[in-house]
This record gives structure tokens, C-alpha cells and sequence, in this order.
């Protein structure tokens, strides 16, 4: 039975997209030897530089529990450290090591080459970059 895919809701189709995206830059990733939720630590770190967990949460969309489980492993691969914070004993700073800066460079790339290849599949329609940008923007609690 083939699918009727304009009968999907916008929301499916969207999940469904972005599944494909995931399993796109999964592939690329690979030499990485890491999942794409900690590419997404990585990569925030290297961007926007040391910070706490709670605004790595706010940052990556992610709840509490999930970035510590996520973290442990990266402090485990040697990607990123943590360092008390001496202004407020109950949180820490989260960095990249060295390693870790490599990590996000190569993840960066291969964001890139994903993203170039999603362009290229709408043969008949812009890439909604702009929209996508426009509704976590608004929907963010950032």
C-alpha cells in the first residue's frame, strides 16, 4: 500500500523529516563515535563557550536528567570537563577538553554536509531553515 504523504498533518510529516535528518547525520558521525544527542552537548559548549547544566538544559532542550546521563558519558570519552563552581558550590562548569573541541569541529562539518544534502533533495522548494529558526525562536522557553 503506498502512503499518501499530503494527507499527513504537518506535525507528522515534520517528525518524520526529522527522523530522516537524524539517520543522515548519524551515518556521518560514525568515525565520531558518538550519538547525535551528545553531538548536540558538544557542539553548544563549543559555541557558546563554558556554562552550567541548567543552561545547557535551556540550550539543547533537554531535561535535567537527560544531560546528566548525556554528560557522563562525554566526561567518560574525555570530551568535556567539569569544574566546581566557586561562586555557588551547588553547580559546576561544563567545558570541552581539547579532544572535545575536535569532536565538535568534525560534528560541525558533518552537520554541514547534512544540511547541504537536505538542500539539495527539494528540487521545488526553499529549504525552510528560516521557518524552522522562526518557530524554536518562539516556542523556546530560552
Amino acid at each position: 500500500m503506498k502512503i499518501d504523504w499530503n494527507q499527513m498533518e504537518s506535525v507528522v510529516l515534520l517528525i518524520r523529516a526529522g527522523r530522516i535528518a537524524v539517520e543522515l547525520l548519524e551515518k556521518e558521525i560514525v568515525p565520531l563515535a558518538i550519538s547525535v544527542p551528545q553531538l548536540s552537548i558538544v557542539i553548544s559548549l563549543y559555541e557558546w563557550g563554558e556554562m552550567t547544566a541548567s543552561r545547557l538544559c535551556e540550550i539543547t532542550m533537554r531535561d535535567k536528567a537527560n544531560i546528566s546521563s548525556l554528560l557522563k558519558k562525554l566526561e567518560t570519552a574525555g570530551l568535556v570537563q567539569m569544574k566546581k563552581n566557586t561562586s555557588d558550590a551547588r553547580s559546576s562548569f561544563l567545558s570541552l577538553t581539547a579532544k572535545g573541541k575536535n569532536t565538535a569541529e568534525l560534528g560541525l562539518k558533518a552537520e554541514a554536509k547534512v544540511s547541504k544534502q537536505l538542500q539539495k533533495m527539494s528540487n521545488k522548494h526553499p529549504f525552510p531553515k528560516e521557518f524552522l529558526v522562526e518557530m524554536i525562536q518562539k516556542n523556546s522557553h530560552s
